[in-house]
């Protein structure tokens, strides 16, 4: 009786070991952070467009005042009769879903004509949204499609910024629909909300974002800047699948080595590979100095610069949204990713980046790493590492920079109240009960 005791006991053992012998790869494997989903972080932080994360046709500049947050904004003037844009292009159009835009806007000097701030529109450049100011002052939300539009009864002024957050709700009338929301600078009561609802929203699909979408010049001009622009859709984990909210920006690059497992240029200092990768803000010198592998399983990692005084010890930290300008040496496929470690060291690691080409690129709207960093500090963020690792084999990858751009807003006043009881008296003879 007891050999078929012990018998039974080891026909139960060999089982439960087993299963914990595949199921200890796959938790270890759920337990590996993964990369949050969103569209776009900037704050004009790059100090350069078309190096880093955009396009541009007669390209707004980048102006140090005003400024929202960080140390540079984009701003527009009188585009004397040329178009002028500064333009995200989707990796993959879409032709349903949700999108949220957020961005500031601060007129030095109002139009006196009609002017956009945002057009979004298919691949094949039909328009869809549009977001203008009009010679009144006055936001309007316009429907490209059905020619509707909505007018706030709310005037904006001069030097004085204001967040403007849109939701395009895609699809066919009647399920489509727009929705403005206009704040004064990092206020969450919305001073009005414009809407357009039961229409066509979709034209063949959506995938071009202009900012400054400005075909020709009013009489008389205007000044308008750009700062802290944020795009959400639907498909994102929250809170990135939602109105983005205020937000600021910094910036962080690379400051120190940590693991160099890549190889140099011959054009990177002594200081190693952080020296190859910090080149903003400004524009990346691509071949001058870099960082390459031919391998998958050669890292590096690197240590960043700090949050500096502008972000308060209470910030609300939101977002770590990390970039590079990437490269390769021919136009046979290779591929790599983005990692962050987190203050305990936790890794998290980015979507694939293909680079099938002899030169240099910006990343496309689905190869950044953006990272919830909800749960995290000011304090916190000192101790984040940044870096790089190759997937695909034998084919060479490079890195020309790479930076974060960190989304932060100040965290809510708290308010305190005094509760006394039990008849405290004061000096004067009055008694609080």
């Amino acid at each position: 009786m007891q050999s078929k005791i012990q018998n039974l006991k080891s026909k139960m053992v060999l089982p439960l070991f087993a299963t914990s012998y595949f199921l200890l790869p796959l938790l270890l494997f759920l337990a590996t952070p993964a990369h949050a989903n969103r569209l776009l972080t900037t704050g004009a932080e790059e100090n350069n467009y078309t190096a880093t994360m955009w396009t541009s046709n007669n390209g707004p500049t980048i102006v140090t005042s005003p400024v929202h947050s960080g140390t540079y904004a984009f701003q527009s003037a009188n585009a004397t009769g040329n178009s002028r844009w500064f333009r995200l292009t989707l990796a993959s159009t879409k032709t349903s879903g949700t999108l949220y835009f957020r961005f500031y806007v601060n007129f030095t000097s109002l139009p006196a004509g009609t002017i956009e701030l945002l057009r979004d529109r298919s691949g094949g450049s039909t328009d869809a949204l549009s977001v203008e100011v009009d010679s009144s002052a006055h936001v309007v939300l316009h429907n490209i499609l059905s020619t509707t539009t909505q007018t706030s009864t709310a005037t904006i002024s001069t030097a004085t910024w204001y967040r403007i957050e849109v939701k395009h709700v895609i699809a066919d009338s009647p399920n489509g629909s727009f929705e403005l929301k206009l704040f004064t600078g990092d206020s969450t009561t919305a001073t009005e909300t414009l809407s357009i609802t039961g229409e066509d929203t979709l034209p063949t699909n959506i995938g071009i974002f202009n900012f400054s979408n400005i075909t020709g010049a009013p009489t008389g001009g205007y000044t308008v800047s750009f700062d802290d622009i944020a795009i959400n859709d639907e498909a994102g984990s929250a809170p990135f699948n939602d109105y983005p909210g205020p937000g600021k920006t910094f910036l962080l690059k690379p400051n120190a080595n940590v693991t160099q497992g890549f190889a140099s240029s011959t054009g990177c200092t002594g200081n190693g590979h952080y020296d190859c990768l910090d080149d903003l803000p400004g524009t990346p010198d691509d071949a001058t100095t870099y960082i390459e592998d031919s391998g998958n399983t050669n890292y590096d990692r690197l240590n960043l610069t700090n949050l500096g005084a502008e972000v308060p010890s209470s910030a609300d930290i939101i977002a770590v949204d990390v970039y590079a300008r990437v490269g390769g040496d021919s136009t046979t496929p290779r591929t790599m990713k983005l990692r962050l470690w987190d203050e305990g060291g936790n890794a998290t690691e980015g979507p694939d980046i293909t680079v099938n080409m002899n030169g240099w690129e910006i990343l496309q709207s689905s190869e950044h790493l953006v990272f919830n960093a909800a749960a995290h500090t000011k304090a916190n963020l000192d101790s984040f590492d940044v870096g790089c690792q190759g997937v695909l084999a034998t084919e060479v990858k490079r890195f020309s920079a790479i930076w974060a751009n960190v989304e932060w807003i100040e965290a809510p006043a708290s308010s305190t109240s005094l509760s006394i009881t039990g008849g405290v008296t004061l000096t004067g003879g009055v008694t609080l009960q």
